[in-house]
């Protein structure tokens, strides 16, 4: 089971620490006894270090330099880094949609099967194991996609639109209703009653104003000079058969005094092959034209 806690700075892994031991002691009546990390500030520090000892927890860090000690933790790190980058490229969002990107990987990572857990989900194999308090399950959607979130009849006028064209970002963790944001407004709805347009992405329309790591750049960019290539190449074709016509016209005409003088041409004498008759005959007029000279 993946729990993310989005953060602002470094310095409130702390606050965040805490806030994460009282629920698991809450809803899952266990307690934390051991923390694994790197050797980071923000883990190595005198307030985390107080509260681990206050409650009897082990603080084990790794060698420097040697992540593969943690490697449970960091490759964790890069599944919810492939799952967020892949789904802001895809759908050409924001760099400021990092946070809810992540909390939809790792909600749909919880309730992804894995070969790991016999092709349960980690959600099933910790109810099998703890007593997990009621969590909302939502239909998964394509994030980033276009949401039409309705407007009840108390909050619009008769003649104003009936549903608002937002972004979907997420699902909520307290409530069984899907995150949409309104860019206009800057305002984030939480419902149930949305429409998806899955084959539609909010952000898509044309090359995005904010590039990822400058992939719409280099797009444009290599875009441009292929259509600079493709006018070039037509042009020297559409030249070159207009020339040769030229000339041809210029060889076939006629001067008007009437004179002989045309222009000198090119044109390569046919080469006759003699077969084996032609040959036959010219033996023969050898031998007469000798004979008329032996004779005369």
């Amino acid at each position: 089971m993946t729990w993310v806690f989005p953060l602002n700075q470094k310095s409130e892994v702390t606050a965040k620490f805490k806030l994460f031991y009282q629920y698991v002691a809450t809803q899952f009546g266990k307690k934390i006894t051991t923390l694994r990390s790197d050797n980071g500030g923000e883990y190595v520090n005198h307030d985390l270090h107080t509260f681990l000892s206050q409650h009897g927890i082990v603080h084990q860090t790794t060698c420097a330099y040697t992540p593969q000690q943690n490697g449970v933790a960091e490759r964790k790190n890069r599944h919810l880094l492939e799952v967020v980058r892949a789904s802001l490229f895809e759908a050409r969002m924001p760099h400021h949609f990092w946070g809810e990107a992540l909390c939809s990987a790792a909600y749909l990572i919880n309730r992804t099967s894995s070969s790991t857990f016999q092709y349960q989900t980690p959600f099933q194999t910790l109810t099998t194991l703890l007593t997990m308090p009621s969590t909302p399950n939502l239909e998964p959607r394509l994030f980033g996609c276009v949401a039409y979130v309705q407007v009840y009849p108390h909050q619009r006028g008769k003649l104003d639109p009936c549903a608002l064209r937002c972004v979907f970002v997420g699902y909520a963790d307290t409530q069984k209703g899907y995150k949409c944001f309104h860019p206009p407004t800057q305002t984030m709805h939480v419902t149930a009653d949305v429409t998806f347009h899955e084959s539609e992405f909010y952000y898509s329309g044309g090359v995005s104003k904010h590039p990822l790591q400058g992939e719409s750049s280099i797009f444009a960019e290599d875009t441009q000079s292929i259509q600079i290539q493709q006018t070039v190449l037509e042009q020297s074709v559409s030249e070159q058969p207009a020339t040769v016509v030229q000339q041809d016209q210029e060889l076939l005409e006629t001067p008007d005094d009437g004179s002989d003088n045309f222009p000198p041409t090119t044109v390569p004498s046919p080469i006759i092959q003699s077969g084996p008759e032609d040959s036959s005959q010219i033996k023969k007029k050898k031998a007469n034209e000798w004979n008329s000279e032996y004779r005369g």
